[in-house]
């Protein structure tokens, strides 16, 4: 057999572009999903409690800035209060999740044409924090007896399962 001759040859899919958009779809994780389809709804109440159109995705950049801003300056809890800073986050990159996966000409993050909306959403954040709303509430630290128990209960075994799960805890 001369050395340029293959013993197996590589193949290769024939992909539509619907397969590689449901490929790219199953890689997003449900909670994101969630998360998405409620920014992109209250964004869409939003603009249409203005007597808008709820299509924002056709926007142009200009229109797109100004609303926006409007709507995370205006945004609220259903009790009225403001959001928590990760809320407010959380909703700015489900909307440009939204629009990127639409236009990809668009970012509302990094965007040049979109500076007037962000420095409305940091000051935003600014209030936000003034107001007490700005801090990430962590869980409280698991007690020690609790986790001596936990360390003890890997020690017990040593099969590859309790061994992996020991080498993760250590």
């Amino acid at each position: 057999m001369a050395a340029t001759e293959r013993k197996t040859k590589r193949q290769f899919l024939n992909l539509t572009e619907d397969d590689l958009k449901r490929l790219k779809e199953s890689s997003i994780a449900p909670n994101t999903k969630k998360a998405t389809q409620t920014a992109i709804t209250a964004f869409r109440d939003f603009l249409e409690t203005k007597g808008m159109d709820s299509n924002f995705e056709e926007m142009d950049s200009v229109m797109l800035d100004r609303e926006i801003g409007l709507f995370f300056v205006g945004i609220r809890a259903p009790d009225g209060s403001l959001y928590k800073k990760t809320t407010l986050q959380s909703y700015r990159h489900s909307i440009q999740r939204h629009i990127a996966s639409k236009r990809d000409d668009i970012d509302i993050i990094k965007g040049i044409e979109f500076k007037a909306s962000n420095s409305l959403f940091q000051a935003q954040l600014k209030e936000v924090k003034k107001q007490g709303k700005g801090k990430v509430e962590h869980h409280p630290a698991i007690e020690e007896e609790d986790m001596r128990r936990l360390y003890n209960y890997l020690c017990v075994d040593d099969s590859a399962d309790q061994l992996q799960k020991k080498v993760y805890y250590d």
